[in-house]
C-alpha cells in the first residue's frame, strides 16, 4: 500500500484469530506474559537450588566421621546404651523412608519401612544401633579408599558425616556427600527410646 506523495510507510496487518484480529500490541502482552513467566521459573529453581544448598551446607552442621569420633562412640554406646529400645529412622537419598525398630536384649524384633515389615528378618539388623556402627565402619573405609584412589581428582570422592548421641552414643545423624557417582545419603534418628 502507498501513501500519497510516493512516500512508502510501515504497514501493519491485523491477523486474524478466529473471527477477531489482533494488534501488534496484544501480541507484545503475550509475549511479555512469556517472558515474565520464564523469569518466574528461573527465580523459582534459584529459591529451590538455594532452599537445598542452605539445608545440605548450612542447617545440617554435622562433624565430619573420623575413625576416633566412631570407636568413642562405640565405648559409650557399649558403657550406657540400652539393651531395650526402640528406634525411629528418617532416611533420604537414593531410597528414601522411615524406619521403625524395636531392639530387645540387643536383638531387633520388629520393624518397619514405611509401614510395612520387610519379609526377612535378618535384614532388620541393618536398623539397629549394632547395625549403625557397622554400616558407618564400612562408610569410612569406601571414603578412604575412594580418597587413595581420587587422591588428585575430588569429582570421585565422598564426604562422610555423622553426629552421635552424647549421653548413649548412638548414631543421630549420618550424611554422605558424593563428589561423582555414588549416590548422596542422608539419615537421622527421629526418636529413641530406651525400654
Amino acid at each position: 500500500m502507498s501513501l500519497p506523495d510516493g512516500h512508502m510507510g510501515s504497514q501493519t496487518a491485523d491477523l486474524p484469530t478466529g473471527g477477531l484480529t489482533r494488534s501488534p500490541s496484544a501480541r507484545g502482552d503475550h509475549s511479555s506474559r512469556r517472558v515474565l513467566l520464564i523469569w518466574l521459573l528461573a527465580g523459582g529453581s534459584m529459591l529451590a537450588a538455594l532452599v537445598i544448598c542452605l539445608e545440605v551446607f548450612v542447617a545440617r552442621r554435622i562433624p565430619e566421621l573420623t575413625e576416633l569420633r566412631l570407636a568413642a562412640a562405640m565405648d559409650r554406646w557399649r558403657g550406657n546404651g540400652p539393651a531395650n529400645y526402640d528406634l525411629d529412622v528418617e532416611i533420604r537419598g537414593l531410597r528414601p523412608g522411615i524406619v521403625h525398630i524395636e531392639v530387645r536384649n540387643g536383638e531387633a524384633v520388629a520393624m518397619t519401612r514405611d509401614g510395612r515389615t520387610p519379609p526377612q528378618p535378618r535384614t532388620w539388623e541393618a536398623w539397629t544401633v549394632r547395625g549403625q556402627f557397622e554400616m558407618l565402619e564400612q562408610e569410612l573405609i569406601r571414603a578412604e579408599v575412594s580418597a587413595q584412589q581420587n587422591a588428585t581428582d575430588v569429582a570421585g570422592r565422598a564426604l562422610v558425616r555423622c553426629d552421635f548421641d552424647p549421653q548413649f552414643g548412638y548414631p543421630r545423624q549420618f550424611q554422605r556427600v558424593a563428589y561423582g557417582g555414588q549416590p548422596d545419603v542422608y539419615w537421622r534418628v527421629t526418636d529413641f527410646s530406651a525400654r
